[in-house]
């Protein structure tokens, strides 16, 4: 085996690998100065490490921004229909009438649906430019 050689493509697979199945092991985090070693000891140079470490940052930032805007989403579906149930309730103990919750229901539900779609069709389309 010492005999065999990899291209990047595939020692960038193999390390992919190997650091997903010791993820599988109990949790334990590589210091910065690990990085660094690994990277040495791969032939990279610390500043195509730092700007890795750079884009990693901006990955996460925008995996938190995306989870915050879904829960946001998930909040606001929620309240809506906990008022909107709670509007209806009243309609209907106060004898009926002209159903006018349908006003409140719609048009609120409207800024729901609105939300809604900017969080996950948006987000879906910046994935596939992420991808491109």
């Amino acid at each position: 085996m010492a005999d065999r050689e990899f291209t990047e493509g595939e020692l960038s697979d193999l390390i992919r690998l190997a650091a997903r199945r010791q993820r599988q092991e109990p949790h334990r985090r590589v210091t910065y100065e690990e990085v660094l070693a690994i990277g040495r000891d791969l032939g990279l140079e610390p500043g195509h490490l730092h700007a890795a470490m750079g884009e990693l940052d901006k990955v996460r930032k925008e995996r938190h921004r995306r989870v915050r805007r879904k829960m946001g989403f998930f909040r606001h579906l929620a309240v809506y229909g906990t008022v909107v149930t709670g509007l209806f309730l009243i309609y209907l103990i106060s004898g009926g009438g002209h159903p006018w919750p349908l006003y409140p229901a719609v048009g609120w539900g409207i800024a729901v649906a609105i939300q809604g779609f900017s969080v996950y069709f948006h987000e879906k389309e910046a994935m596939i430019r992420e991808t491109l």
